[in-house]
């Protein structure tokens, strides 16, 4: 009794991790998430590891349970400015992609398995839901965003606030003569900021391209980046927050 518990709980934790890992590369590289996830549990299978299940009612509940985690989660995280900047596509993705999906996936079933017309059809419509369901996903992690606006170009060479000196093409920050050392994502977050000082930046456009796009990780970045310019990060003078939108960068004359 006790070994298969642990045999349990070691096979769920790898299966755990290698998600993980799974949805980093996928982040990173654009991978697409949910091939790389049917993958896993093909190779978690009786083809691979041998682990036998047949219980569609277990298999029912958790996966209803963990849809609603990944919507709850996902829609928590998006702005109210984000689904409005990407308001059309998302839409367009959660009708007009779940009936393309529903639809080419059941002729699929139909003329090449050799599935009843009804039957495909229906297999469709289940694999095509997955297309709305992924909705906020897309927007958290700012894929339509990116390519509905261009990134912003630099309008002006350097930006000045309090003691501190940004030249935004060299990306290089100076408080008097003494250079700061920034890390590549600062140096990009602060440059975003300084191409129009003193305007609200949304949050989107401060996360890593082609990266995770959580706009709670770019809080914790912009935490960082303000114990290095503010003087007080709790009471920041400079790198102002916009509550539900963004940050922007208060710079002096």
């Amino acid at each position: 009794m006790l070994e298969g518990i642990y045999l349990i709980t070691l096979v769920g934790t790898l299966l755990v991790l290698v998600a993980a890992f799974s949805s980093l590369l996928a982040f990173r590289f654009g991978a697409p998430l949910l091939l790389l996830f049917l993958g896993i549990g093909l190779g978690a299978g009786v083809i691979a590891l041998g682990i036998s299940f047949d219980n569609a009612g277990v298999a029912y509940f958790i996966g209803s349970l963990a849809l609603a985690v990944i919507l709850f989660d996902s829609g928590f995280g998006t702005s109210i400015q984000s689904f409005r900047q990407a308001a059309g596509p998302a839409i367009t993705l959660a009708t007009l992609g779940v009936v393309l999906t529903a639809g080419f996936f059941g002729l699929f079933a139909h003329y090449v398995i050799g599935l009843p017309l009804l039957e495909s059809l229906l297999l469709g419509a289940i694999v095509g839901s997955t297309d709305a369901a992924a909705v906020f996903f897309l927007l958290r992690i700012g894929g339509i965003l990116r390519r509905a606006m261009p990134s912003p170009q630099p309008v002006v060479e350097a930006v000045k606030f309090g003691d501190f000196h940004f030249h935004i093409s060299r990306l290089e920050l100076k408080k008097g003569e003494e250079v700061v050392r920034l890390t590549d994502r600062e140096k990009e977050m602060l440059r975003v900021l300084s191409v129009k000082p003193g305007e609200t930046v949304p949050r989107y456009d401060l996360a890593a391209p082609g990266g995770d796009i959580n706009e709670r990780t770019v809080d914790v970045q912009v935490n960082r980046l303000r114990r290095k310019i503010e003087v007080d990060p709790a009471n920041p003078l400079h790198l102002q927050t916009v509550r539900g939108i963004g940050y922007r960068l208060i710079a002096t004359p």
